[in-house]
C-alpha cells in the first residue's frame, strides 16, 4: 500500500531556508563564488576553443595567482596551448535493405581526418570485429558492435582488425 506524507513547514521557516546566508568561512565563500562564476550563463558552457572557454581559463588563472601558486605553463604563465583538430560529422545516411538507420540512434560513425566527405560502399557486418573473424573487407564499410566488456576487442583492436582486413 502506498502512503503519501505531507510535510508542512511554517512560513517563517520556509523564508529562512530560501534566504540562507553565505557560509561564514571565507574559503568556502570564495569557492562558491568561483563555482558560480564558472557555471554561470556568461561562460556559455565553456566549449573548447570558445571565447567563454578563454574567459573561464583566465578566471582560474587569476584565482591560482591569488592563492599564491607558481605558474608552470608556457612563458611563465598558467596556460599551455594544446592544438586541437575538429572532426565533425553532422549528418549521415545509412540504409540496410532499403531501410534507413537513424544517425546517433541506430548507427554511430567515428570520423577520421582522412575520411572522405561522401562514401557509397557495401557494408560488411563483423560482430565484435575480432581479428580472427574479420576476413577480407576491402572496399567495404565495416560494421562492428562497440563494447568495453572484458574479453572482447577494444576500440583500438577493432580498428586494427578492420585495417588489416582491408589490405
Amino acid at each position: 500500500m502506498l502512503k503519501l506524507f505531507r510535510l508542512a513547514l511554517p512560513l517563517p521557516l520556509l523564508a529562512l531556508a530560501a534566504a540562507r546566508p553565505l557560509p561564514p568561512d571565507p574559503d568556502t565563500r570564495a569557492w562558491w563564488a568561483t563555482t558560480a562564476a564558472l557555471s554561470g550563463d556568461a561562460m556559455e558552457g565553456r566549449d573548447t576553443g570558445s571565447a567563454a572557454y578563454e574567459r573561464a581559463a583566465k578566471l582560474v588563472a587569476q584565482r591560482f595567482a591569488a592563492a599564491g601558486l607558481k605558474p608552470a605553463g608556457e612563458g611563465g604563465t598558467f596556460f599551455q596551448r594544446v592544438p586541437m583538430e575538429e572532426l565533425r560529422l553532422e549528418r549521415a545516411s545509412i540504409a540496410i535493405g532499403g531501410r534507413p538507420l537513424r544517425f546517433l540512434h541506430e548507427v554511430v560513425i567515428n570520423p577520421t581526418p582522412d575520411m572522405p566527405p561522401s562514401l557509397d560502399a557495401p557494408l560488411a557486418y563483423r560482430g565484435y570485429c575480432a581479428a580472427e573473424t574479420m576476413g577480407d573487407v576491402r572496399g567495404r564499410v565495416v560494421i562492428c558492435h562497440g563494447t568495453h566488456r572484458p574479453g572482447l576487442p577494444s576500440d583500438a583492436e577493432r580498428l586494427a582488425a578492420a585495417k588489416a582486413g582491408g589490405r
